[in-house]
């Protein structure tokens, strides 16, 4: 990826109505004759917005929504680090916004770093929107800039409820195919969203590093070509790919694991000796009084059919069952138990010691689980009662301005380049 060296400062905000503060220094405008030629620093010295190059955007999309957010040049009004410092302000709440810069030639960045930097200041703070900086392609038109207008390199912050992250985008033509691809990064740092100035920085280096540095401190590093991780998709196509005209050999064997040829071969009466767990106790016998066809369970001879009961409405009618009584004195067939499943379990122990440890275990599982739902319910109930601490001053609490938007491209402050990526 190949830019000219590019450096800027700009201040977003949103207007609010603190008083600025009288200790705070004078603003001294720098000296851009201190800039190498292909720096561009901005300081927003101009008395109005209509006497600077930056131009608004008023572009509609799909007879949808409009880019009506109004621009103004103003100076902060809450914490500001100097006196007389401009910077651009977003006037309209609820609004997208778009402006944009044009160079008065492109640039190229062959065997140079390029450095894109600027400040925001979220004066009112900001709940959802995107306040980024789009490097564009040559041959746009200024008051139709919006989301669809195609560019270089997208970076800044972008935040929505909890989606906060720090764009940071590189539109490539794919070496293969032509088409051009979005390369984003794929764990993006997190903004610094409050109400101070805070510097958001990227840099490019002629060895195709890269860093992301929040207010000095770099938040993201890494090679873009090395780390085929960063981006997603990377940056540069795969070396290798699947042939797409090869085809599966009929010959193939998907197994991947197959009998030992050379092991013994299974014994024909291996599932009779070993094919089950359990077998029948050789040593048993069979009580004389054990009878196979008294059945276990048998209708309730005492169950009447009730009075309101309607055979087409509800089906034919079937007495309950219960246990044989004969069953109860000596063995019966269980195989109805079994297939049918209308019996009480604990109806078939016998031995009532252990019938009541049975029941003592079921009512220490209810009890237990149902403490502990009580627990629970009085912790929300005491966390609840809890006072929710205040702002320390007036002046800290900020009123929320949304800022709308559908997707990363649509909002924000754009400073641009004319000139497209060039590839290794």
């Amino acid at each position: 990826m190949k830019l000219s060296c590019f450096s800027v400062g700009v201040t977003l905000a949103v207007a609010a109505g603190v008083a600025i503060a009288s200790d705070v220094p004078e603003y001294k405008p720098l000296k851009k004759s201190v800039l190498k030629n292909a720096a561009i620093f901005e300081q927003f010295d101009y008395e109005d917005i209509n006497e600077s190059p930056w131009r608004i955007s008023h572009a509609e999309k799909d007879d949808e929504f409009t880019y009506r957010g109004q621009w103004a040049i103003e100076t902060s009004k809450i914490y500001p680090g100097f006196k007389g410092d401009k910077g651009l302000v977003m006037k309209t709440p609820a609004a997208y916004h778009a402006i944009s810069y044009k160079l008065n030639e492109s640039f190229d960045n062959t065997d140079q770093d390029l450095v894109l930097q600027y400040e925001i200041k979220l004066q009112d703070g900001l709940s959802c929107g995107g306040t980024y900086v789009k490097l564009l392609n040559q041959g746009y038109d200024e008051s139709e800039f919006n989301g669809e207008t195609p560019y270089q390199i997208m970076f800044g912050p972008d935040v929505c409820g909890s989606n906060d992250k720090v764009h940071f985008i590189i539109n490539r033509p794919n070496p293969s195919t032509g088409e051009v691809e979005a390369h984003h990064l794929r764990t993006a740092p997190m903004s610094r969203n409050d109400q101070l100035t805070n510097l958001y920085t990227l840099i490019l280096k002629k060895n195709q590093d890269f860093e992301i540095r929040i207010n000095g401190d770099v938040a993201k590093a890494g090679n873009l070509v090395k780390n085929t991780a960063l981006l997603t998709p990377p940056l540069n196509p795969p070396e290798e790919i699947e042939d797409p005209y090869d085809t599966k050999p009929l010959s193939w064997d998907d197994r991947k694991f197959i009998p030992d040829p050379n092991y013994p071969a299974k014994p024909d009466d291996y599932d009779e000796l070993y094919g089950n767990a359990y077998i029948p106790d050789p040593e048993a016998v069979k009580p004389e009084d054990w009878d196979e066809n008294e059945p276990l369970l048998i209708p309730d001879p005492e169950a009447v059919k009730p009075e309101d009961w309607n055979d087409e409405e509800d089906g034919e009618w079937i007495s309950p069952d219960i246990i044989n009584p004969i069953c109860e004195t000596k063995g019966c067939d269980i195989k109805d138990f079994y297939y049918e499943f209308r019996l009480n379990p604990l109806d078939l122990i016998s031995n009532e010691p252990l019938k009541f440890v049975v029941y003592c275990c079921a009512f220490l599982t209810i009890f237990t689980f149902g403490f502990a739902i009580i627990n629970v319910l009085v912790f929300v109930l005491a966390a609840s009662k809890q006072e929710l601490p205040k702002n320390e001053t007036p002046e800290q609490e900020a009123k929320i301005v949304e800022i709308k938007d559908d997707e990363p491209s649509a909002t924000g402050v754009e400073e641009h380049t004319t000139k497209p990526i060039k590839r290794h």
